[in-house]
């Protein structure tokens, strides 16, 4: 049997999430399936925790909610496989990221109690395209998408907190997209937005370093002619 480390499984899970190879695997490939993953319909169990924290405020009408346990390291959404649940996370701790074009592994967050997951894919009705693994062992409170999906359109406290959810997930991706940006990738993005750079401490400032890490970006960026030096303090794109 083949065991894979987690750097491993994230790379071919990343190969697999491109379109033209997916398709190739979808169908026979069993490598991202839940084992240990449970739903447990028990209602004084489901009623339990619904109560506990809540979850009726965040809908107009009753739904038949079910509970989902997973074991740690688990994989709960990734792009994949079809999310078919709206899941609030209730019990243990959920990380959930995103690969970029480089395979580097970039957090949208790391989230204990009520996390929602299957959102985003309830708004797009595609594939997803964040991946949520569990670091402990995990509760969610779940309800089915299919079987819910016209009712829930039309749930107005539903998509209000659907709405809250998803900026959420979007700052915390592009705030931590900027954090894992080097100097160098923030100020050619900078500049293809201002196509200007004239004043080095705003752009300090905006940008995050100090005044020596861009001065050395920016001779580097001259040097490799992507940027030119107009005087003193002044750079546009090439």
């Amino acid at each position: 049997m083949l065991v894979f480390s987690n750097n491993s499984l994230l790379f071919i899970y990343y190969l697999l999430s491109l379109p033209s190879i997916s398709k190739l695997f979808e169908n026979d490939c069993d490598i991202w399936h839940n084992k240990a993953m449970k739903r447990v319909y028990d209602s004084k169990n489901v009623e339990k925790y619904v109560n506990r924290y809540h979850i009726h405020d965040y809908f107009n009408s009753s739904y038949p909610f079910y509970l989902m346990e997973y074991e740690k390291d688990e994989m709960m959404i990734h792009p994949l496989k079809d999310t078919k649940e709206i899941q609030f996370v209730v019990e243990g701790e959920v990380s959930i990221y995103f690969i970029d074009s480089n395979g580097k592994q970039l957090f949208v967050s790391q989230t204990n109690e009520l996390c929602v997951l299957g959102d985003v894919e309830f708004v797009r009705h595609e594939k997803p395209v964040y991946f949520a693994q569990t670091n402990t062992k995990v509760v969610t409170i779940a309800l089915s998408i299919e079987e819910n999906q016209l009712r829930l359109n039309q749930d107005l406290k539903f998509l209000h907190f659907l709405l809250n959810s998803l900026i959420d997930k979007l700052h915390n991706k592009s705030t931590n997209e900027i954090m894992n940006q080097s100097v160098e990738e923030k100020v050619m993005n900078y500049m293809e937005l201002h196509f200007t750079l004239d004043n080095v401490s705003v752009a300090c400032r905006n940008l995050h370093c100090s005044r020596r890490q861009l001065q050395r970006v920016l001779k580097k960026l001259c040097e490799n002619k992507r940027i030119v030096r107009l005087e003193k303090g002044k750079y546009v794109l090439r």
